[in-house]
């Protein structure tokens, strides 16, 4: 579909060690992630409490958002990582409950966020009950693109989420202007080994380079196995969530459900179109998106097309005033796909995923290509 947001790779992913954004949660219940991965309804403790978010909501973010329902305490202790173990570098969280019970979480939203913030919970934080609720009927095959992923596989990895067998190896980044000339060529590998004091995070335990390309719907099919059966609800809209009077929990409304449910911590991960937020910010009404001005395209094929030997690098195509990135993607039952990504400039708003003739848009972005002189590969 059509994406009002910029996808962009950068050398950041090779070098994940650098210190992530600071994330607090102050006066709950109004508290929200900085990277707008999720978002937290807490109640209780008006104690600040601080974790790290990254791509993946951290372990001690969200951990600490527990803590802060004032069912749990909170104990830290820095670690280095250790191959052995595979776990990063950053900081493990120890959450004791201190309650006649463990504390009920709810999950709004199946995506990577918010199974991630599941699968982090459960097993970093130590919760069991933790519900994750989703709209769509199902889990569905060849929806969606493909995701990179550097140190993320390495911390799913540690989440108890097995991708083995489906993605991609990734080892080199190259980016060409559309002429052809050369402008930058990352060997993953050989930057890993030669910064290792800086790399850890994207190494496997086995020492293997955690880079790899996986299907959007692989990637979510390996993260619900990881997850107790019956912990993901699907066929669940949110349509409503309130706090009580006493701040103390939340109620949530969803379709399919018989009747309301209560929770102790509701994280919001359901997107851009989010039910959830509302609760979290405050905000009567959810603010439109603000539109850039620039749009993405995907377009997603069978493996077969790109030149013979380059399955493992991510290719970058640089024009005037159009960028495009392909790479091969491992998918689910072993098959491989390759995804091109078009960005270019468009002053015109229109809204997201609108519905447009396939062909009509195909056609405009092969002359965009075409225009911007791009070659064969693209």
């Amino acid at each position: 579909g059509l994406k009002c947001r910029l996808f962009t790779m950068a050398l950041a992913w090779v070098l994940p060690g650098q210190a992530a954004p600071t994330a607090s949660i102050r006066h709950a219940p109004n508290a929200q992630t900085a990277g707008g991965v999720a978002s937290a309804c807490t109640a209780g403790d008006r104690s600040e409490v601080c974790g790290r978010a990254g791509g993946f909501p951290s372990a001690a973010f969200l951990a600490a958002a527990a803590a802060g329902t004032g069912l749990l305490r909170r104990s830290t202790q820095h670690y280095r990582h250790r191959r052995t173990t595979g776990r990063a570098r950053g900081t493990a969280v120890k959450v004791v409950c201190h309650a006649s019970r463990q504390p009920r979480v709810a999950v709004v939203g199946a995506g990577p966020g918010g199974l991630a913030t599941a699968l982090a919970l459960r097993k970093e934080a130590g919760l069991d009950d933790v519900t994750v609720f989703e709209r769509a009927p199902a889990l569905k095959p060849a929806v969606g693109g493909g995701v990179q992923l550097h140190a993320g596989c390495a911390l799913l990895e540690g989440l108890g989420v097995d991708l083995r067998p489906w993605r991609n190896p990734l080892r080199r980044i190259r980016s060409r202007a559309v002429d052809g000339s050369e402008l930058l060529q990352l060997d993953l590998e050989a930057l890993a080994k030669k910064f290792s004091p800086f790399t850890d995070s994207i190494v496997l335990p086995d020492g293997e380079l955690a880079s790899c390309t996986v299907m959007r719907d692989a990637l979510l099919d390996s993260m619900v196995r990881a997850l107790p059966e019956g912990s993901v609800r699907f066929g669940r809209r949110l349509d409503a969530v309130e706090l009580s009077a006493n701040g103390e929990s939340a109620t949530c409304c969803f379709d399919g459900e018989a009747s309301p449910l209560e929770f102790d911590l509701v994280v919001a991960a359901d997107g851009i179109c989010s039910s959830a937020r509302r609760a979290v910010t405050g905000e009567e009404e959810d603010q439109d998106p603000r539109y850039t001005g620039l749009r993405i395209q995907y377009g997603v094929r069978e493996a077969g097309g790109r030149p013979e030997g380059c399955e493992d690098e991510a290719h970058q195509w640089f024009g005037e005033g159009v960028y495009s990135l392909t790479a091969t993607y491992g998918g689910l039952g072993g098959k491989r796909y390759e995804m091109i990504a078009v960005i270019f400039r468009d002053e015109r708003p229109t809204s997201e995923n609108t519905d447009w003739d396939t062909t009509e848009v195909r056609e405009a972005c092969l002359k965009r290509l075409t225009d911007a002189g791009f070659g064969r590969e693209v």
